[in-house]
């Protein structure tokens, strides 16, 4: 399935699992100001990450609409809309596609 996936579909699935990775490691902010950040570390132990915090490159918003919907109809993220709307808020990673952006992380590790 790897050789299927596009650049940015790659980017995407290896910036959503390294953001998430980052987020739910660290602690959980307190106190006044906070409130963002809190969210976000709290919603990445709930495996959800906002979209524009996937480090990722893009050329372009509908580019990367459309590359969420590929990678979703695949099955390798699940898009979730938070709030009172219906528009894409934040990513989750299935365990498939965990285990992809995993290799492809171990790929480009080893290959330096």
């Amino acid at each position: 399935m790897i050789g299927e996936l596009t650049p940015l579909e790659i980017s995407i699935l290896v910036g959503l699992v390294s953001t998430l990775d980052d987020l739910a490691g660290r602690p959980v902010p307190s106190g006044y100001g906070v409130g963002m950040d809190r969210r976000r570390v709290l919603d990445a132990r709930e495996g959800l990450v906002e979209c524009r915090s996937i480090r990722c490159h893009a050329s372009n918003r509908m580019q990367t609409s459309r590359a969420y919907g590929d990678l979703d109809r695949r099955g390798l993220i699940e898009r979730v809309a938070l709030g009172s709307g219906t528009a894409t808020t934040h990513l989750r990673i299935t365990d498939d596609g965990r285990a992809i952006a995993e290799q492809l992380r171990a790929e480009a590790a080893r290959d330096g």
